[in-house]
């Protein structure tokens, strides 16, 4: 796999210059998905410290601890500064290239295959990785005496190579970085999945992850469409156990089915695994959810000026304005907008009267 996982095992193993090293990509091009995010621009990491990583992760986080111990996210941004990309920070400890261009990030690691000497198959699909299924057999004449002993006893293959749709390539080594299921577009279609289930890996029900989320009030939205919001925090609650999911603050989008956004998609991990949903074999997974057992609710931080211009640029007839703990006669003041299960219609304050609480 050519994504950022795949390139960077890639340099790793060249940094050995007797290691031949090869990339085998499916796609015409690498880091399809990569060009991607963060809007294009790219949002490499984040500044939080890897114990908030583990925190943040759905489900086991600590299962990935050792992983996010030995390349953290100050070594990625090290790597790319050692080759002449300068990165910044942005609300939410966000990490972006100073350009904003995710494009520079990718330059970054074909640079470097390129000075590596690493070979890149495009256009290359993996069909099956090679396994030597007689390993006992050859540990037992290697070690006859302390084979019994011995954990490789229970290891019953050995990684030999892959083969390609055009060749049997072998390798002393085989680094799997497919990625999931996420996004066919780039290339992740779930291929790894397959691949290592041959050996009888367990592969457990794939789930969404970081996607917008369907509402059933699919009209109010139609209505809001292209909306976006900055400076949001959201809360995702179950109204039958009283219980909040999910809070975070940042930025948020209606589309004509429902909400999106970095917060939006963010949150949808959490709340997927709290309803066990699965998919995409669940078309409409999202009908799973009781429209009576969990809302979201928006507060929208800006001065009283900004929102003046916000509501009058972006006139949202069925958003409800409720002003708090604004200073009389103040601009510097913050309210928040609260987005109702009905969407009351919309009250606009004026920008010429003192506001108070």
């Amino acid at each position: 796999g050519g994504g950022p996982a795949g390139m960077m095992a890639a340099i790793e193993a060249s940094q050995n210059k007797e290691n031949k090293v090869i990339v085998i990509e499916k796609m015409q091009s690498l880091g399809r998905k990569l060009l991607i995010t963060g809007k294009g621009r790219c949002n490499i990491t984040s500044s939080l410290p890897i114990e908030d990583f583990i925190k943040n992760t759905p489900g086991n986080g600590r299962f990935l601890y050792s992983c996010y111990q030995q390349f953290t996210n100050e070594d990625i941004i090290k790597f790319l500064n050692k080759e002449g990309l300068q990165v910044k920070e942005e609300r939410g400890n966000r990490i972006f290239p100073v350009t904003d261009h995710s494009q520079d990030v990718l330059k970054c690691f074909t640079k470097k295959l390129k000075e590596n000497n690493v070979e890149v198959l495009y256009n290359t699909r993996v069909k099956e990785i090679l396994v030597n299924e007689n390993y006992e057999e050859q540990a037992k004449k290697i070690n006859e005496e302390n084979v019994k002993k011995s954990k490789k006893q229970s290891k019953k293959y050995e990684v030999i190579g892959i083969k390609t749709e055009n060749e049997t390539i072998l390798a002393d080594s085989v680094i799997l970085a497919t990625g999931g299921k996420s996004y066919p577009l780039t290339g992740s279609t779930g291929d790894g999945y397959k691949l290592v289930e041959k050996f009888g890996h367990t592969i457990t029900k794939i789930k969404p992850s970081l996607v917008p989320l369907e509402i059933y009030e699919k009209d109010i939205c139609k209505e809001l469409q292209g909306l976006s919001l900055r400076n949001i925090a959201i809360k995702i609650t179950d109204l039958e156990k009283n219980k909040l999911l999910y809070d975070d603050f940042g930025e948020m989008l209606f589309t004509h089915f429902g909400v999106s956004g970095p917060t939006i998609l963010s949150s949808s991990a959490h709340l997927v695994r709290y309803k066990n949903i699965v998919g995409p074999d669940t078309p409409k997974w999202v009908n799973n959810i009781s429209p009576k057992s969990s809302y979201i609710t928006l507060f929208l931080f800006l001065s009283i000026n900004s929102i003046w211009t916000f509501f009058k640029d972006n006139p949202c007839k069925f958003l409800q304005v409720s002003l708090s703990k604004v200073s009389k006669g103040t601009n510097d003041g913050f309210i928040f907008v609260t987005v109702c299960p009905n969407f009351c219609a919309i009250t606009y304050p004026s920008p010429v009267e003192p506001v108070s609480g």
